[in-house]
């Protein structure tokens, strides 16, 4: 058989594949080490016993080179003072000597509602070196809730510690519930959750806020006054007609907002009106119990706009009660019956229950069409 040429070059023995492999394992480690090593450089005594000594290697340098040692270009840093973490602004952390990813970083923790509540918060931020922590830790203030410290944007000295404000999580808005101490997300759920007709009349409301936990309403108990509107006692308010009263006549009631009346009155709409107050019961978002405190205010009247059920199409017309497949079924009843003179007509179509009909009745007008 004819040898090719140079075949023997490019045959490896099975001690040879096994070296290149580990050579090759070897060389993709040490590629993997440096990236990484760029990116995520470590911290620790050795590391910096390490760059102490490439600091004084350079120093030798430059005594060799220009006969003196040439001074660093450090950035000049600000003598420190006692200041709070959770009120520091980005650029006293660059006078105070923090890295700029780190500043970065501390200043959109706090942004997010983040706290620092003891010194071991801040090695929770990215950047942060060991040295500039320990030199910063003895110089911390914490329990912001309580002693609301103030930092100028020109110095770095506390100033007096300010009063406490006292808030009303019912009429408070989202800047003094976030002052308080309340996390952001914590204070707009507060907003939404009033905002949907809710109250809170103690602290046990409260809890029921996410992310507002028991050790936080113990920090913030003295900052807090519970007063809910007086809309709650329907004893003194008047009834309201459940077809003509518009979104500012429901929101009167007890446990009803703005949110909730408008979903009221939109339902209300696409209905043509309420023949009985138990229909609220299919309003999105109203519980049962606020619907038993307002109904002995809740006067029922008649419904304002009927469908014409020998006139019109019914797969033209939108009702909540209807689907268009069973507007589908009654049209094709009626185009082979003619048209219905009453209810008892209707209930002849087997493919509909009782309820099904004693629902959607009271909306049906059988006026004959005129010839």
């Amino acid at each position: 058989m004819k040898k090719v040429f140079g075949s023997s070059y490019f045959t490896y023995s099975f001690k040879e594949r096994k070296s290149l492999f580990y050579l090759s394992a070897l060389l993709a480690f040490l590629v993997f080490a440096y990236i990484y090593l760029q990116f995520y450089p470590p911290r620790g005594p050795s590391f910096e016993f390490i760059s102490s000594l490439d600091t004084f290697a350079k120093a030798s340098y430059d005594i060799k080179r220009t006969g003196h040692l040439e001074s660093s270009q450090s950035t000049p840093q600000t003598e420190i003072s006692f200041f709070d973490p959770n009120q520091i602004t980005n650029a006293q952390l660059l006078a105070l000597g923090v890295s700029k990813k780190a500043a970065l970083n501390w200043s959109k923790y706090v942004q997010k509602g983040g706290k620092f509540k003891t010194a071991v918060d801040l090695k929770k931020i990215y950047g942060l070196s060991e040295s500039t922590y320990d030199r910063i830790k003895p110089f911390l203030l914490f329990n912001t809730a309580q002693n609301n410290k103030f930092i100028t944007q020109n110095s770095l000295t506390p100033t007096e510690p300010a009063k406490a404000k006292i808030i009303d999580p019912n009429t408070a808005v989202l800047q003094d519930l976030i002052d308080a101490g309340i996390p952001a997300r914590s204070a707009q759920n507060i907003i939404k959750y009033r905002s949907n007709g809710g109250q809170f009349k103690s602290a046990i409301d409260l809890v029921k806020i996410y992310g507002m936990s028991d050790s936080l309403l113990k920090e913030l108990k003295d900052l807090l006054i519970y007063n809910p509107s007086p809309k709650a006692d329907n004893a003194t308010l008047t009834s309201i007609d459940i077809n003509t009263s518009d979104t500012s006549g429901w929101k009167k009631l007890a446990g009803i907002g703005s949110v909730l009346s408008k979903r009221i009155v939109n339902y209300r709409e696409k209905l043509g009106g309420f023949y009985s107050p138990l229909q609220l019961k299919e309003v999105y978002g109203l519980a049962d119990s606020t619907l038993q405190k307002i109904q002995p205010l809740l006067q029922p009247s008649s419904i304002f706009r009927k469908i014409r059920i020998n006139q019109d199409t019914l797969t033209r017309l939108y009702h909540p009660y209807i689907s268009k497949k069973d507007a589908q079924v009654i049209e094709q009843y009626k185009n082979q019956h003619g048209p219905f003179n009453g209810p008892d007509d209707l209930k002849s179509i087997l493919a509909f229950d009782q309820n099904f009909w004693d629902r959607l009745i009271p909306y049906f007008d059988f006026t004959l069409p005129s010839k």
